[in-house]
């Protein structure tokens, strides 16, 4: 799980998220035991003990679908990302559970200036959340 830097810039909000996102999903295969907790490590991100799948095509399916999500994000497309949880096929596959994150009051820019530093005004001030 990478580190996060400073929030300076619209791709820097978007790997910070992305990564928090990373975690969410690892959280929530572990807490709603999807997978044996067995498969899980233990890890520290946000100065907080969180757990971590150690499978490696789990944990390249979750790569995947956040890199998908950061695609996404980057064309600021995207009002919400949902994590559903299904019933297995033998009960009918339906929805159980929905883990929503709503980025619509991300901000929106221009293609091509997902580097440009954020404007700074009074009161705006720049975060390093690690």
């Amino acid at each position: 799980m990478a580190s996060s830097a400073p929030l300076t810039t619209y791709a820097s909000l978007i790997s910070t998220f992305t990564d928090f996102l990373t975690v969410a999903i690892h959280t929530i295969l572990y807490e709603r035991a999807i997978y044996p907790q067995t498969s899980f490590l233990s890890a520290r991100k946000y100065n907080y003990p969180v757990r971590q799948s150690r499978h490696p095509k789990v944990c390249q399916w979750i790569n995947d679908a956040v890199s998908a999500v950061e695609a996404e994000l980057l064309t600021c497309s995207v009002d919400r990302v949902a994590i559903v949880i299904y019933a297995p096929e033998s009960l009918g596959n339906k929805p159980l559970e929905r883990f929503m994150f709503d980025v619509s009051r991300f901000p929106v820019i221009p293609a091509g200036e997902a580097t440009t530093p954020f404007e700074r005004t009074p009161g705006n001030v720049v975060v390093d959340l690690e």
